[in-house]
């Protein structure tokens, strides 16, 4: 049984299309790209977000997150000096923020924290270097920030942490590897 135009009619008007209507697939097609398209602005607008209160932490908070970490770092090196019976590392700052634990054997390598709190457009993404140099082997690990719980954490393979936390990542495996040469 053929529709009737009248038929036709009350079916477009309530959003069904008669199948006989001549190009009605593209009705479908199109309401699926716009679909696409608005969840992709939605996608960006929410990247956008994010991305901004991220640089809004770093700016306001990143300085004090790498203050926490050179305070853990000072404290593990104070821990390990006592536990051995003798200073054994140091943890320096320089004025630009950088984090260097050193052994008082130099053919031991260090460990280097490079803060990375620049913003800018044309910038490395906010975070750290970390170079572990072990006895002149170096390797050069790059980690950027993340906001987890409305908080800065760093993103590593393992999750993202805090900075006591981050560290303890960035010195463990160099600190293990130092000789006390007969202690």
């Amino acid at each position: 049984m053929k529709r009737t135009d009248a038929q036709a009619t009350a079916a477009v008007a309530v959003g069904a299309r008669p199948p006989d209507m001549p190009g009605a697939w593209a009705t479908d097609a199109a309401a699926s790209v716009l679909e696409r398209s608005d969840v992709a602005q939605q996608q960006r607008e929410t990247e956008q977000a994010a991305a901004a209160r991220l640089t809004a932490l770093v700016e306001t908070e990143g300085r004090l997150w790498f203050d926490r970490v050179a305070a853990e770092l000072r404290a593990a090196a104070a821990a390990f000096n006592t536990r051995v019976g003798r200073p054994a590392i140091t943890v320096i700052q320089s004025p630009t923020g950088r984090l260097i634990m050193t052994a008082a054997d130099r053919n031991a390598g260090s460990v280097a924290v490079q803060p990375l709190l620049t913003t800018g457009v044309g910038q490395f993404a906010p975070g750290a270097f970390v170079t572990v140099d072990k006895g002149g082997c170096a390797n050069r690990i790059p980690y950027d920030f993340d906001v987890a719980d409305d908080q800065l954490s760093m993103r590593t393979p393992g999750g993202s942490l805090g900075p006591e936390a981050f560290a303890q990542v960035a010195a463990t495996s160099w600190m293990a590897t130092l000789a006390l040469g007969g202690r």
